[in-house]
């Protein structure tokens, strides 16, 4: 089979897809990448074909905008924190659903969307995999007639909370529908129509194991796929074989390439984790950190976390999808010091629940606090024994390497359910 894969340009969110990617490979099926100019790099270094589309987002400067109109700006609504909302007023819902569409997914995704139809007209993929938010990859499936799926990175905030959208607008009578409009809208532009499965795929692709997910949703047919750690390219450092890494630090790298750099923090969790560590054994990557680092701790631009955490007594960490699912694939446990961005409160206080890590509100964190918890994540067995039963269960998971087996008769069933919206 043509299987196309679908990012905005946004690595993090594309990483997540490259295990999966090479495993549709290796099973013999074409695979190309498709995103914008921006992410080509990246995808080269894969060794994934990649086709370039339409032009750069401008996501960040869009928000960087807003915020300086909007000082006092709210988080957006599927910033949860750290429990999930049971509902919403049906204002809040409209209004979030309002801004998520003009100040994010038709940022990312107007760039670039016909160009990827056009691209779809031509190749003829079978199969459409795209992250969540890259809609232009819904659409051109559904223009051309293609199945297609999501394939998460973190929890399924947008199938939740759209669910509860649908039933509150159904529940009015009617409404507005931002996202239906805006994606009606592009799609009508190729000849195609607006169709619910734009939004939430044929199927879901899901890396999270159930116990840390949000439960069923409606309208989603949730595949679970283990999560394959990928860092990118990487040349494994000398001194990661010598072992006596005690404790890793990694703070994301978003946060520096997307987001202007590192809280002033981050000094007091590395003198917190130093403390904690005894004076050694510690190392840090932290991109584009230029602060002080104390003795004993190895600060690295970059380093393979699928090598080095395996050897560790704890991960401390932002919370971030990858990152966190990375320790957990190999059941360290974590000390996880969240943002206020998305699911990653809500992540962490999941994997806290579950007694594999203790989170950190940003209001908790200082040189002190960090060092008393990471002691006692260090000392107390508890936490590697929870953490080796969250590991066995994304090892209860099928592969990548599972689904690519059974990819073909997953894109047969749906075939049926297809409805094309151009005459060719």
């Amino acid at each position: 089979m043509r299987i196309l894969f679908v990012s905005y340009a946004e690595k993090t969110h594309f990483q997540g897809m490259v295990p999966l990617a090479w495993a549709l490979r290796a099973a013999g099926h074409e695979v190309v990448v498709a995103s914008q100019p921006e992410l080509m790099p990246t995808v080269a270094s894969t060794g994934l074909p990649g086709v370039p589309l339409g032009r750069d987002h401008m996501l960040y400067q869009v928000t960087a905008w807003a915020r300086r109109l909007d000082s006092a700006q709210e988080p957006g609504l599927f910033d949860v924190g750290e429990r999930w909302p049971e509902h919403h007023s049906w204002e809040r819902l409209e209004e979030g659903f309002g801004s998520a569409v003009s100040l994010w997914w038709k940022v990312v995704n107007d760039p670039w969307v016909a160009e990827l139809v056009g691209f779809c007209r031509w190749w003829g993929p079978d199969l459409v995999l795209w992250e969540p938010v890259s809609f232009a990859g819904g659409v051109a499936a559904e223009v051309v007639g293609a199945v297609h799926g999501r394939v998460l990175w973190g929890m399924d905030l947008l199938g939740r909370m759209r669910s509860r959208f649908v039933d509150a607008l159904a529940a009015r009578g009617g409404g507005r529908d931002p996202l239906a409009e805006w994606l009606g809208d592009r799609a009508g532009r190729a000849g195609g129509v607006f169709s619910e499965r734009m939004v939430r795929g044929h199927f879901t692709v899901d890396p999270l194991p159930e116990v840390l997910g949000l439960g069923a949703v409606a309208g989603v047919e949730r595949v679970p796929v283990r999560y394959v750690p990928y860092n990118g390219p990487a040349v494994v450092p000398e001194w990661v074989s010598g072992g006596g890494v005690r404790v890793c630090v990694s703070l994301g790298t978003s946060v520096v390439e997307r987001l202007g750099g590192y809280s002033s923090g981050v000094g007091g969790v590395l003198e917190g984790v130093a403390a904690a560590a005894g004076g050694g054994g510690v190392v840090a990557a932290l991109p584009g950190y230029g602060g002080a680092v104390p003795a004993g701790v190895r600060s690295v631009s970059f380093v393979p976390l699928h090598v080095v955490v395996p050897g560790c007594g704890v991960l401390v960490d932002h919370g971030g999808p990858g990152t966190l699912l990375t320790g957990m694939a190999h059941a360290v446990p974590q000390v996880l010091l969240p943002g206020h961005h998305l699911d990653e409160p809500l992540m962490a206080r999941r994997t806290a629940d579950l007694g594999a890590a203790i989170t950190l509100s940003s209001g908790e964190v200082s040189a002190g606090s960090v060092r008393e918890t990471v002691e006692r994540v260090l000392s107390e067995g508890s936490f590697a024994g929870r953490a080796a039963w969250l590991r066995d269960r994304m090892e209860e998971m099928p592969s990548p390497a599972a689904f690519a087996a059974g990819v073909e008769d997953l894109v047969d069933r749906h075939r049926a359910s297809l409805s094309r919206g151009w005459v060719s």
